[in-house]
């Protein structure tokens, strides 16, 4: 494969290298300069615009290459003006792929300065450089207090953007790719009850995509929680990630009764989509004293059906604890806005 970068920017080419890095592709074959057509700051639609008339231009230079465009710009929240780069890749055949960085929050009063002045004129990693002595490039090391430069947000987005391309692993004629963060996979498709077919997301043994989806959803954590809970199951390893980040307590609702439980345990019974069987949930005395009175935040790998989700907010009550939020690392087979998510993995119909 054969890869061309509509820039000659050192940190967009950096970022770029270390995706392909990651992917196994080899080396950025071109870099080439290319007008995005776009004001200096973009905002908005704008953001897309620049990266794709970039990619354009390097496919039109480079066609048998996989066109790569990169354009970061500015985009208001209800609460806050962020900053995103676009990945715009566009293959030998003409195909696309767009993905979007991590938002990076911008101060108001500095995106103000640079509005006041003219996005024509100026940017606001520019007027944010005047104003603290960053670098006018890469505001983003200054912004995430030296957490992530410019280039690791692109490398970010440039894996999502190529995932679309990449190899899936030998045998696997039907998948579903998810990718978080600079890790993807590929799930496969499978029928877990008559007329369901899932993409089977399993954490279990995989630390890597345990970590990775661990570290986005603590970014995700309302204010004023002070503890997490999970139901027992194979997504453990999700919640003592959070905890660790986080640095809060967790708790684990058990499906069996165990002798170390302290009496009397509260119980709940539920039924899940992965089974016809009813089940139980139980938390241990000294565990329903601990979490007591906490703003507690259900965690899960999978929210779908919810029945499993009713049965922990019932402990929750049973325990005298406050729901605080429900997080899941996907919803299933459609968003639910009660569910903190990082995506929804579709349910796909029977052949």
């Amino acid at each position: 494969m054969e890869f061309a970068l509509s820039s000659t920017s050192i940190l967009k080419a950096n970022g770029v290298q270390a995706a392909l890095d990651i992917l196994h592709y080899g080396p950025l074959d071109h870099t080439t300069e290319s007008d995005s057509g776009v004001p200096p700051q973009p905002k908005e639609d704008e953001i897309e615009t620049g990266a794709r008339n970039r990619a354009l231009a390097a496919h039109r230079k480079f066609p048998n290459a996989f066109a790569i465009g990169i354009e970061n710009g500015l985009r208001r929240t209800p609460f806050n003006t962020v900053d995103v780069a676009v990945v715009v890749v566009i293959a030998p055949d003409g195909s696309e792929s767009v993905a979007e960085s991590e938002a990076v929050v911008f101060p108001a009063h500095i995106v103000d300065e640079a509005r006041r002045r003219g996005f024509d004129k100026v940017t606001a990693g520019q007027v944010l450089a005047e104003n603290v002595g960053s670098r006018h490039d890469d505001p983003h090391l200054y912004l995430t207090g030296g957490r992530k430069s410019r280039s690791v947000f692109i490398t970010e987005a440039v894996i999502k953007a190529l995932a679309k391309w990449a190899e899936k692993p030998t045998g696997q004629t039907e998948t579903y790719r998810i990718v978080i963060g600079n890790v993807f996979r590929d799930l496969p498709i499978r029928e877990v009850a008559p007329g369901v077919r899932v993409a089977l997301f399993n954490l279990l043994g995989d630390w890597e995509l345990t970590e990775a989806i661990g570290a986005e959803l603590v970014k995700l954590i309302p204010k004023g929680t002070q503890a997490l809970l999970m139901p027992d199951g194979k997504a453990l390893a999700l919640l003592h990630v959070m905890g660790r980040i986080a640095n809060l307590p967790t708790f684990v609702a058990r499906k069996e009764l165990k002798p170390y439980m302290a009496a009397p345990a509260l119980k709940v019974r539920f039924r899940s989509i992965t089974t016809d069987k009813i089940q139980h949930l139980f938390l241990g005395r000294d565990d329903a004293d601990r979490i007591s009175g906490l703003k507690v935040a259900i965690v899960d790998d999978v929210v779908s059906t919810g029945g499993t989700l009713i049965a922990v907010r019932q402990l929750l009550a049973l325990a005298h604890a406050e729901e605080g939020a429900v997080m899941a690392a996907y919803t299933e087979g459609g968003t639910r806005p009660d569910v903190i998510a990082l995506g929804n993995l579709p349910l796909f119909p029977t052949k």
